[in-house]
């Protein structure tokens, strides 16, 4: 995230992480099914990628 003006400092939110095998089972303790969780790999030249879940719950 870059800062708003030149000098200003960045913004910085605070955030707890799972691990993706974690969040699958919060998804499955809550009655979800299917449950799939995976680590998208982070673009070339960066270090972070993207964790999706995905989840079924009947209506």
């Amino acid at each position: 995230m870059q800062p708003p003006d030149k000098g200003a400092e960045p913004l910085y939110v605070k955030r707890w992480d799972y691990e993706a095998e974690t969040w699958a089972g919060i998804l499955r303790r809550h009655g979800f099914t299917d449950v799939t969780a995976e680590v998208i790999a982070p673009p070339e030249g960066k270090r972070t990628g993207t964790l999706l879940v995905r989840g079924v719950r009947a209506a």
